[in-house]
């Protein structure tokens, strides 16, 4: 019979009050992108097109103008157009918002487009703007009754004046809540507009307090000699990530994996011809092997034409043909890296009669939007999330419990040595909230007894999505179905990372009022919470260093303790997890921690360096 274990989360006053509260996670800072194009030099010139697909984090700056307040990214947007979309929401470049009152709404996203020559072009050349736009996607919806919109507004330059006239909708009601993307077609019909510096921008507007109110944008294309109904291109794009190749996961440890959880990746395409198309595909496969700090390649590609043409103007989702073999796997790699490249052999810039690439669209490439690339690992832990989270998740409640289900193969026993998870900053810092980890035996498929208790505190990650391990001080060794999470230890707010990427939310499960129950309010998503396995660890007062043991001592004491080591940032909790002040120096290459002015009792001192965290549980007596 096999053996099963359960590692969750007891969640005490403050974080659950039946249902989840979600917060969506702060944006990144973007990365700099500077190119030859600034302000005031030549004007662009028809046609006009970008789906974003050629950006990173902020839109080219060759096509816009003061945008860095708008995100590019492929993880807000659902069955966008083509993959990467332009979305808007209440923080700044900075992710900071733009207002700190959660009741205020107001102006928020700005993108603007360089100025464009219209100067030799007039009304009768027909010049019409369309775009894609979809509300929420996978972020916060919009709220029509609260004045949440989006709106496109035209540059006007009338004789000795210059302002902003807004194009679309003619009022917010015309706005389409549905969460599908919905194309909108505009023509250019004002004579003052066709200057040398046209411009156009789309506006948001919503909560100023976060990333609230998500509008996404895509595909917007300019040009002459268009007409209302001109809403088809010729262009075939891939419009989603590819899924993961394994069964279950995004990630499995080495030592569990089998080929037999292979499965072949998922991905979706979007016909934007007015005809069907022929769908043929390369796909290379390359897996480096990892042996100490050498790595081994091997490689892979097939080229398969699917049988069935992709219809206009639909989307459908393919299954890649296998390309994934156990001869691309060392036997003695300590880790490996898959690396999935797929193109689509399109005719997407042939001109007829080879293809339908009219020769208006030139010099656009409609070929950028061909290629996916996906990364998947195998090392010492498992994921079910794609490593971003579009959420925070958590509850506001007493005593309420969570545990996340993770299964290990039949015939496999590990040691379980540590937790990763990703408490994202979301305006309170996590860092220093006081948790307890703890395992559970499985009990007919819900926690059981206590197998493992751990106290540890909660730290703030140093870059958006980054992880923090937490070291247990002893492995634990474990087999079969198990569930990883924490205890919260104070009345406040703390919430984990959720992905809505991906969906794990059948292997939830919360506790509230004494009994177990499968997680059914999330709707979709992954929590960014990962078990790690590694080589049998034997307890100590805390996790040995590389260069040695690090210990607390005297431990009882009367409140003043000495740490063998210094360079650490240290903080001191009380047994209900509130933080405490202290003073600390070094002498002799040795901390000492000074908590002597307060009672007697349990006290946690924890020391943090970099990704590391180590606990220590003190009495003071």
């Amino acid at each position: 019979m096999r053996k099963a274990f359960l590692i969750g989360c007891i969640l005490l006053p403050g974080l659950l009050q039946g249902q989840w509260k979600l917060t969506p996670v702060k944006k990144a800072a973007p990365k700099t992108k500077k190119t030859t194009r600034t302000q005031g030099q030549t004007p662009l010139s028809l046609p006009f097109w970008d789906d974003f697909s050629f950006s990173e984090d902020v839109p080219s700056d060759t096509l816009w103008e003061d945008s860095d307040n708008v995100r590019i990214n492929k993880d807000i947007g659902i069955d966008p157009p083509s993959l990467n979309v332009a979305s808007f929401d209440g923080l700044t470049a900075t992710g900071e918002p733009y207002g700190f009152n959660p009741d205020v709404s107001g102006p928020t996203d700005v993108l603007t487009s360089c100025p464009i020559d219209l100067s030799g072009l007039t009304v009768n050349d027909q010049v019409y703007l369309s775009f894609f736009y979809q509300s929420a996607g996978a972020g916060d919806p919009p709220e029509e009754n609260q004045g949440d919109s989006l709106i496109l507004e035209f540059f006007n330059q009338p004789q000795d004046t210059s302002f902003w006239v807004q194009a679309w909708p003619q009022n917010s009601s015309f706005l389409d809540l549905s969460g599908d993307f919905v194309q909108v077609i505009l023509r250019v019909q004002d004579p003052d507009m066709f200057q040398e510096n046209f411009q156009f921008r789309f506006r948001s507007f919503g909560r100023q307090s976060g990333i609230w109110d998500n509008w996404n944008v895509d595909y917007v294309y300019m040009n002459e000699n268009r007409n209302v109904g001109d809403l088809f291109y010729p262009d075939r794009t891939l419009s989603s990530r590819m899924t993961s190749p394994f069964q279950t996961y995004t990630s499995i440890p080495l030592k569990h994996f089998t080929f037999t959880q292979v499965i072949n990746p998922q991905f979706t395409i979007y016909n934007m011809d007015d005809e069907a198309q022929p769908v043929r595909y390369d796909l290379d496969v390359k897996v480096d092997n990892f042996i100490d700090e050498n790595i081994v390649t091997f490689s892979n590609t097939v080229f398969d034409p699917v049988g069935s043409p992709s219809l206009s103007n639909t989307t459908i989702m393919l299954e890649t043909a296998p390309v994934l073999q156990e001869t691309l796997f060392d036997v003695a790699a300590d880790s490996a890296y898959i690396n999935y490249v797929l193109k689509y052999a399109t005719d997407d810039n042939k001109l007829p009669p080879e293809s339908d690439y009219d020769p208006k669209f030139i010099p656009i490439d409609f070929r950028l939007n061909d290629t996916l690339r996906s990364t998947h690992v195998l090392s010492t832990y498992y994921a079910y999330d794609d490593g971003t989270a579009e959420f925070g998740a958590g509850f506001e409640s007493a005593s309420t419990r969570l545990a996340y289900q993770f299964e290990i193969p039949d015939g496999i026993t590990d040691n379980l040595v540590a937790l990763d998870m990703y408490f994202p900053y979301l305006g309170l810092d996590p860092a220093g909230k006081s948790i307890d980890i703890f395992v559970w035996l499985d009990n007919n498929g819900e926690p059981g007894a206590s197998l493992y208790q751990e106290p540890a505190t909660a730290v703030r990650a140093e870059k958006i999505d980054e992880f923090t391990r937490y070291v247990f001080r002893r492995s634990i060794e474990v087999s079969g179905t198990f569930y990883v999470g924490y205890r919260q230890n104070f009345e406040g707010d703390l919430r984990i990372g959720l992905d809505r990427n991906t969906n794990s939310t059948s292997r939830i499960f919360t506790n509230t009022s004494g009994f177990w129950e499968q997680e059914n309010d999330l709707e979709t998503g992954s929590l960014m919470i990962r078990p790690v396995f590694g080589p049998v660890k034997i307890a100590t007062s805390v996790d040995p260093e590389p260069e040695g043991s690090v210990d607390v001592y005297p431990n009882p004491g009367r409140g003043v303790y000495r740490i063998n080591s210094t360079g650490w940032q240290i903080l001191v909790f009380d047994a209900q997890g509130r933080t405490i002040a202290h003073t600390e120096d070094t002498l002799n290459g040795e901390t000492r921690v000074d908590i002597s002015s307060y009672s007697d009792g349990l006290y946690f001192i924890q020391l943090v360096r970099g990704q590391k965290q180590l606990i220590c549980k003190v009495l003071k007596n």
